[in-house]
């Protein structure tokens, strides 16, 4: 202990003997005094934040569920500002990807489709994604990967698929804890939000092993996807946010559709799961009555729940469906008013994906 630590209170002679010797805890009390930064926010849908900064977040689901197509979206919702719902809130985002379970073909393919997202080139590298195909290494070598790049690339966001080869046992739980903490820890030095992927056990929302376990204990934000197929074949991925220690968000969801690159390539890619013609045009009666002339969100959520008699959280989806089908639109400029501009039933198919 250092001479200069002086203990709070006056131990006896029986209590030092017992505790053996004596820590400076200074670092660690709370100073009820502090001022803290509003928290930032990696994400933020219908103005709620989500995955805060400095902290651990996962991805859950069965396996083959989507939860590569789900990253490929937030990375790609980050990259171009705003996506399926999810608004980017951090300025000129830097992204690092690690990709353990793929063959590098398929992970050049997931850096393809968020490039495609975001209305960047492609076939080349950009400052503000990093992505490594760690497929095959050793334990130790992803997590000094991870490690390095965090302390020199200097990530706001970073993205490990998937955890489970980030440890030798996942169901060693000294070796799960220790690493979890590691993260935990790198994410708030660094002030980064790290996000992980990990599969469920069969028939339970159950992360796997103690590794699961500790990540559910101790991960800020979880979400979860799940994959249902549709009475006409389709296939429709619906995201889930199961645990937070923030306000929750609505629950979202995304198809897959082969679409044409500018360079010619087909890509499938996470896109909105559009209602049928019969719901669209009844949802355009509603925003025609709703939003008479430029608005507000909140003033347009009221109108939303006294046109159609809703709740809130029903109005709020209905909304994002409307931007979705180019019913309504915002401008995220000047006034960041939403207007309404009609739909256009016959312009389908080059609806932004």
């Amino acid at each position: 202990m250092d001479d200069r630590y002086i203990l709070p209170y006056t131990p006896t002679a029986e209590e030092l003997e017992e505790v053996g010797h004596v820590e400076d805890l200074t670092p660690y009390e709370l100073d009820p005094a502090r001022e803290w930064e509003p928290v930032r926010y990696s994400f933020s849908q219908n103005g709620i934040g989500v995955a805060p900064m400095g902290d651990v977040h996962v991805v859950k689901a069965p396996q083959k569920n989507g939860k590569t197509f789900l990253l490929t979206l937030m990375m790609g919702a980050m990259l171009k500002g705003e996506y399926l719902g999810l608004k980017c809130e951090i300025p000129n985002p830097k992204i690092l990807f690690i990709d353990t379970e793929q063959h590098p073909r398929n992970t050049q393919l997931v850096y393809r489709r968020i490039c495609h997202i975001a209305g960047i080139p492609s076939r080349q590298r950009h400052e503000q994604i990093r992505v490594l195909h760690m497929r095959g290494c050793q334990v130790a070598q992803i997590r000094h990967a991870v490690l390095q790049e965090v302390v020199f690339f200097k990530p706001d966001v970073v993205y490990i698929d998937g955890l489970v080869d980030c440890v030798v046992d996942p169901n060693d739980q000294a070796e799960s804890k220790q690493y979890i903490t590691e993260l935990s820890a790198l994410a708030l030095r660094h002030d980064c939000s790290i996000w992980t992927v990990l599969h469920v056990n069969p028939g339970t929302n159950k992360m796997r092993g103690h590794l699961g376990t500790i990540m559910a204990q101790k991960a800020s934000d979880v979400l979860q996807c799940l994959k249902e197929k549709q009475q006409d074949g389709t296939v429709i991925f619906t995201v889930e946010q199961t645990d937070t220690r923030n306000k929750d968000i609505n629950k979202f969801s995304f198809a897959i559709e082969d679409r044409k690159t500018e360079d010619g390539e087909f890509l499938a890619l996470p896109v909105p799961t559009y209602v049928n013609v019969k719901e669209k045009t009844e949802l355009d009666d509603i925003m025609q009555q709703a939003c008479t002339r430029p608005m507000r969100g909140p003033d347009l959520i009221d109108r939303i729940m006294e046109v159609a008699n809703v709740k809130k959280t029903k109005a709020y989806e209905m909304k994002d469906d409307a931007m979705k089908c180019g019913i309504i639109e915002q401008d995220t400029i000047h006034t960041f008013c939403f207007r309404y501009v009609g739909l256009n039933l016959q312009n389908e198919e080059n609806m932004p994906f």
